[in-house]
């Protein structure tokens, strides 16, 4: 089970009878092999097979005595001999062979990752919450690795008209729409496979948008996981009361009793959550490291179905570690970016913006620019998307956003999103793109009360 040396054997005697070749098996690391001199042969292969020198002997023979591991195959003719001289050969197939080896060493890395995990559990010195994130983290990036072969651009143009034909049948959306009409107008929605920033200064508006964001996403049926290290996990339920219910957040959390129709719209609202609220999950667990928090969302996403994954904020993630920092955020972000690739899924990262030194005037008014993410480049070089929000003094009751980087669309443009205060949480319509307006128009007091049923004027 974990080694399979008939697989290993098969697989080079195919690629030295010439009845396959190396790419056919890719990827395929030499450290997969567990019988040493098949693991050199196959290292010597591949690097003739990136020369364009195939399976000969003689190179092979001679890559083998450079290399020093001719010590480790023995007398290579007799090797070579074995591994070819086996009739049953054309009966096999290359990715085959070579898919039982990744498998073998798939499982030999569980293993050892559950050997881990028992070292982690009888440590005393290690707190018993820890070596289970740990572990877990562990595990789960083993259970998100791929072991698909190496595509052709024909392989991916294939994949692309599949895409693109589910899109048109409505089985897949590559683009996941945030139920903000402006947001998804301009940039699509949140896309699949990338991580997207979305930085502020602080108290501009992050949790307002990714608030709305999610409530979307649950009340459209998408499934999300909310990381909310910075806050209790009940910050996004009040704000939902408060905008659902038009009973402000600070109305909501005083002794003072409010009305009989405040409360009729408060149950209404309550109510109506129970229909949807099940589609967000909630970890509002503090100091989770970027390894623990990537490993919790591979497990929404592979047993709740989560699309879509969102952080807040990168600033409270664990970074230990004795790289520098800036590794360590770079190392943070990879590790937010493998699980939407991986994954196909979206990840929404939120993070707070340094203010620039040469000014006085305060963060929050300050219109973002791609220079201001320079402290940040770990963040804006990994991520495929970047909205950045601010205000204007003169318009209080509206939050602006900033597209600095996108892939397909423009850069570089504001639009806004109408703002409500009092449950601090954005509208999902009543927004516009502040040039002109080009390409966007929306009655200003719209409001969507269709995702909202208990919703009522305050």
């Amino acid at each position: 089970m974990f080694t399979n040396l008939p697989a290993e054997k098969a697989l080079l005697g195919l690629v030295l009878s010439g009845l396959a070749n190396v790419k056919d098996a890719l990827p395929l690391p030499a450290e997969e092999f567990t019988h040493p001199p098949y693991e050199a042969l196959w290292r010597a292969l591949c690097h003739l097979d990136k020369r364009g020198e195939g399976a000969d002997p003689d190179a092979l023979v001679a890559r083998l005595k450079a290399t020093g591991d001719v010590l480790t195959v023995g007398d290579p003719n007799i090797l070579l001999s074995e591994l070819t001289d086996r009739p049953e050969l054309v009966l096999s197939k290359a990715s085959t062979q070579a898919r039982a080896i990744r498998e073998a060493a798939h499982r030999r890395r569980i293993r050892d990752a559950a050997q881990r995990a028992i070292e982690l559990a009888t440590d005393p010195n290690i707190e018993p919450a820890k070596a289970a994130l740990d572990s877990s983290a562990a595990l789960a990036k083993l259970g998100a690795a791929g072991t698909e072969k190496i595509k052709t651009f024909s392989d991916t143009m294939v994949q692309t008209l599949e895409q693109m034909d589910a899109i048109r049948n409505g089985t897949y959306q590559h683009y996941i729409k945030t139920g903000i009409a402006i947001w998804d107008d301009l940039l699509g929605g949140l896309s699949r496979g990338i991580v997207t920033l979305l930085p502020a200064y602080p108290s501009v508006g992050k949790g307002a948008v990714a608030g709305r964001i999610l409530l979307n996403l649950a009340q459209m049926g998408k499934k999300s996981i909310l990381f909310s290290l910075e806050d209790p996990g009940y910050w996004l339920a009040k704000r939902y009361i408060s905008d659902a219910s038009g009973v402000p957040v600070r109305a909501l959390m005083q002794a003072d009793r409010t009305s009989d129709a405040r409360d009729q719209y408060i149950a209404d609202a309550v109510m109506g959550s129970q229909e949807w609220g099940d589609n967000m999950l909630i970890d509002d667990r503090s100091s989770l490291s970027a390894d623990q928090i990537a490993a919790t969302a591979r497990q929404a996403i592979v047993q709740s179905g989560a699309e879509v994954v969102v952080i807040d904020n990168a600033s409270e993630v664990s970074l230990d570690g004795d790289e520098r920092h800036d590794i360590r955020n770079a190392n943070m972000v990879r590790a937010f970016r493998d699980v939407a690739k991986g994954h196909n899924v979206a990840v929404l990262l939120l993070m707070h913006l340094k203010k620039n030194g040469n000014t006085t005037k305060e963060g929050a008014y300050i219109r973002p620019t791609s220079e201001l993410l320079k402290n940040s480049s770990a963040f804006a070089e990994v991520s495929r998307a970047t909205v950045a929000l601010w205000r204007d003094e003169n318009s209080r009751d509206e939050i602006i956003a900033t597209i600095l980087k996108q892939t397909e669309g423009e850069r570089d443009i504001d639009f806004t999103m109408r703002f409500n205060a009092s449950a601090g949480l954005v509208e999902s319509f009543g927004g516009s793109k502040r040039e002109q307006d080009k390409g966007y128009t929306e009655a200003p007091n719209a409001r969507r009360d269709d995702l909202f049923p208990g919703r009522k004027a305050s």
